[in-house]
């Protein structure tokens, strides 16, 4: 087998093994309204994959459309301004 196709094989697998985790892990922290700053520990790849899983786990934070605090989904009113915050899920 030739050489150029073998190396040019295990850096391509390298790389998906490596960049997936962070590119999956940011687009999950996005849609969960966490911080994308936890994917940085994807510089080592068996971090990433642990920080991804973990990233699936975690719920969904809410933002207080006033002063902009991120709460747990299960949070009725910020309590910093007493204001209610309603997220998705609630019915008004």
């Amino acid at each position: 087998m030739n050489i150029k196709i073998l190396l040019f094989t295990a850096l391509f697998f390298i790389l998906l093994l490596w960049l997936l985790p962070i590119t999956l892990g940011i687009k999950t922290a996005l849609n969960k309204n966490r911080s994308t700053h936890w994917m940085w520990l994807g510089g080592n790849p068996i971090l990433g994959w642990i920080t991804y899983t973990v990233l699936n786990f975690l719920s969904e934070l809410i933002e207080c459309r006033n002063c902009g605090k991120k709460f747990k989904n299960n949070v009725k009113s910020c309590p910093h301004l007493i204001f209610v915050i309603f997220n998705r899920h609630t019915k008004i």
